[in-house]
């Protein structure tokens, strides 16, 4: 519903580096959103975005890493034992499709490997597809309670983990001659 109100492009802009955790590196160019109106129980967000500083050789090869921050409710986690509940404030799924394409001379070499966790309280699955010059990432995170009890935060951990890992983010690409 936020979304829906705000008015000049910079606003909506602030709006989709927050709730999409994108860092300030990204430049959102254009977006689409999916019955926003309607404000159903399911929300789709197209979004382009660009981004400068986001490749770098190492070697012969060189890393594309995706713009995109810790997740949200990493900052719950600290690594002290924890007294009590982490109040998520409701079961929610979240889902994210990033496609990468490249342009000659680069192609795409390696994407990270496939991951996935269940645990009582959350679960992620991060899958990745590639062809020469394209790569899809996709993440679904599921909470599956919007109460954390401390004897469950080491699950709840380990699921934001992976969800927060740089490494999840990374597409090796090299140079074609």
């Amino acid at each position: 519903s936020q979304l829906r109100y705000l008015q000049t492009a910079e606003e909506k802009s602030e709006f989709l580096h927050k709730a999409l955790e994108l860092d300030a590196r990204a430049k959102v160019e254009d977006f689409k959103v999916s019955k926003l109106s309607e404000l159903e129980g399911e929300l789709k967000l197209e979004l382009t975005w660009s981004c400068k500083e986001y490749l770098y050789a190492i070697g012969s090869q060189f890393v594309l890493e995706l713009p995109l921050v810790k997740h949200p409710y990493a900052e719950l986690l600290s690594e002290e034992r924890r007294m009590y509940p982490a109040a998520i404030g409701k079961a929610l799924t979240l889902e994210d499709k990033i496609t990468v394409s490249t342009e000659a001379p680069f192609k795409i070499d390696i994407v990270p490997e496939e991951q996935t966790l269940k645990t009582d309280v959350a679960d992620i699955q991060l899958q990745y597809s590639k062809s020469k010059r394209k790569a899809e990432m996709h993440q679904t995170i599921r909470f599956l309670t919007p109460r954390v009890t401390p004897d469950y935060i080491l699950h709840l951990k380990d699921v934001v983990r992976i969800a927060s890992n740089r490494g999840t983010k990374r597409f090796i690409l090299t140079q074609e001659f």
